[in-house]
C-alpha cells in the first residue's frame, strides 16, 4: 500500500469521522480515497464547499428503445454512485421520496426524464415553484389521476395527496378542503406525446372554498393556498430534517426552521443552510441515525468492493429508482434494518467481494474500514472483522472477508 500523504497523516481519526459523515449526508459518499482527498480543511469547511458547489448540468440518457425504463434506472443509479454526485443530487433523491411518481402508473420515459429533470433543477429553489411546477408536470399529472379530470366529477387523488403527504400532513384540511381543490385543480390533460395542457372546457366554473379562501380558484391559487398555510413550512422541513439530519425533530427546533423557511419565502436552501450549519449536524450523536436505504447502500458498497453491484439487484431489496410502491415513497427507513434485507444485502456483499481489489496489508481490518469511511468503529465491529479474517489464508481471502463484512457492519448500513 502507498505511504499516506502528509496531508493524510494530519488529519486524526476524530475529524476524518466528521468529514466522513458530512460526505454521507451531503452527497453519497464517502468514496475510498474522498475523505483524505477533500476534507483536510476539515468538516465545517467541506459542508461550505458542498453547499456552494455549482450545480452540473444534466447528461440525459439517450432514450428511445425498448428498455427507456431500465435506462433510465440505470443512468441515474450511475449519476448518483459518481465522485462528483453532491447536494443537488441527494436533494434531487429526496424530493424523488417525497414528490413521487413512479412507472407503475406513467408508461413514458421521456415523462418520467421530464420529472426529473424537473426536480434536480429546483432541488434547492423554491418549494413553492416545485410545487406549482410539479402539479402540472405530465408524469405527476398520469400518476396521480390529474389528467382528463374535469370539474363536473374530479379526480380527487393530487388535492388530497397535495395537502396530506407533499405539503401540509394529516389533520389541518378537511373532505370538502379535498373536493373544493380538486374541482379547482380540474381542467388538464396530456396528450401522445408526454405534453401538459389546460382545457377550460373541462375547468369548474363556479367559486368554491378551499382551506378557508372563496372564489374561483385556478390550479396556482390551489398551490398557493396550500404553500400559504401554516402547517406547510413545519411539515416540509419536518421531512427535510428526516433526511439530512435523521433524529426526531424537537418542537423548538421546528419552529426555529419553519421560521426559517417561512421567512425566505420557503426557499429550501437558507433551510438546508440552516441545519447543516447548525452545530448538531456535526455532532457525534447525530452520526448513523439514518438508515442507507438499498439504492444508497448499493451504491456505496459498490465503490468500497471497486465493483458495480448492479442495479437489478434493489428489485430484491424493494427499493428501485422511479419504481416507488405508492404515491406515499418508500415505506419508513427502518424498514431497511429488517431480517429480509439485511439477508439480501449480506448475499449480495459475499458474492461480489470475492471479484474486489485485494491488497497487502497489515491490518485488514483497518484497511477495510478506511475504505469505507468508518473511522469510528465499535470494538464489536473491529473485532469481528479482525476475527474473521484471521480464519482465512492468502491477501485475496482476507480482503475478500473483510470488505464483505464492512459493507453489512451497522456503521455502514446506518448513516
Amino acid at each position: 500500500m502507498a505511504l499516506m500523504s502528509g496531508l493524510q497523516q494530519a488529519m486524526d481519526p476524530q475529524d476524518k469521522a466528521a468529514v466522513a459523515h458530512v460526505l454521507r449526508r451531503m452527497a453519497f459518499g464517502p468514496r475510498p480515497g474522498q475523505v483524505d482527498q477533500r476534507g483536510g480543511a476539515g468538516a465545517p469547511a467541506l459542508v461550505e464547499e458542498l453547499l456552494g458547489a455549482p450545480v452540473v448540468a444534466l447528461v440525459e440518457p439517450q432514450l428511445g428503445s425498448n428498455d427507456d425504463k431500465a435506462a433510465m434506472v440505470k443512468w441515474w443509479v450511475n449519476r448518483m454512485s459518481a465522485d462528483d454526485a453532491g447536494l443537488a443530487e441527494r436533494m434531487t433523491w429526496f424530493w424523488h421520496t417525497h414528490l413521487t411518481s413512479s412507472f407503475e402508473k406513467v408508461d413514458q420515459a421521456r415523462m418520467m426524464l421530464g420529472q426529473h429533470r424537473l426536480l434536480y433543477n429546483n432541488a434547492l429553489g423554491n418549494f413553492r415553484e416545485l410545487l406549482q411546477a410539479i402539479t402540472v408536470d405530465p408524469a405527476m399529472l398520469l400518476y396521480l389521476d390529474g389528467a382528463w379530470s374535469e370539474g363536473k366529477g374530479p379526480n380527487e387523488n393530487y388535492a388530497r395527496e397535495a395537502m396530506e403527504l407533499f405539503a401540509l400532513g394529516r389533520g389541518v384540511y378537511t373532505e370538502a378542503d379535498v373536493k373544493a381543490g380538486a374541482r379547482a385543480l380540474a381542467g388538464w390533460t396530456v396528450s401522445d406525446d408526454g405534453k401538459a395542457s389546460f382545457d377550460s372546457t373541462r375547468a369548474y366554473d363556479k367559486d368554491v372554498t378551499f382551506l378557508g379562501k372563496t372564489g374561483r380558484l385556478d390550479t396556482r391559487a390551489v398551490i398557493d393556498t396550500i404553500c400559504d398555510h401554516p402547517a406547510c413550512a413545519p411539515h416540509v422541513v419536518t421531512k427535510l430534517y428526516a433526511h439530512l439530519v435523521g433524529t426526531e425533530l424537537s418542537d423548538a427546533r421546528r419552529d426555529e426552521l419553519a421560521k426559517v423557511f417561512r421567512d425566505s419565502g420557503l426557499e429550501i436552501l437558507p433551510v438546508v443552510q440552516n441545519m447543516v450549519r447548525h452545530p448538531e449536524f456535526l455532532s457525534a450523536p447525530i452520526r448513523y441515525t439514518r438508515v442507507r436505504g438499498p439504492e444508497e447502500w448499493r451504491g456505496a458498497a459498490s465503490a468500497v468492493l471497486g465493483i458495480n453491484i448492479d442495479w437489478n439487484e434493489l428489485w430484491s431489496m424493494g427499493q428501485v429508482p422511479f419504481w416507488p410502491p405508492n404515491v406515499a415513497g418508500w415505506p419508513d427507513q427502518r424498514r431497511w434494518l429488517n431480517a429480509g434485507v439485511a439477508l439480501q444485502r449480506a448475499h449480495i456483499a459475499h458474492d461480489s467481494a470475492w471479484d474486489s481489489i485485494a491488497v497487502d496489508a497489515d491490518d485488514h481490518a483497518a484497511w477495510a474500514l478506511d475504505r469505507a469511511g468508518i473511522y469510528d468503529a465499535s470494538p464489536a465491529t473491529v473485532d469481528a472483522i479482525t476475527s474473521a479474517v484471521t480464519r482465512v489464508e492468502g491477501r485475496r481471502e482476507k480482503c475478500t472477508v473483510a470488505l464483505s463484512l464492512v459493507v453489512c457492519a451497522t456503521e455502514f448500513v446506518l448513516c
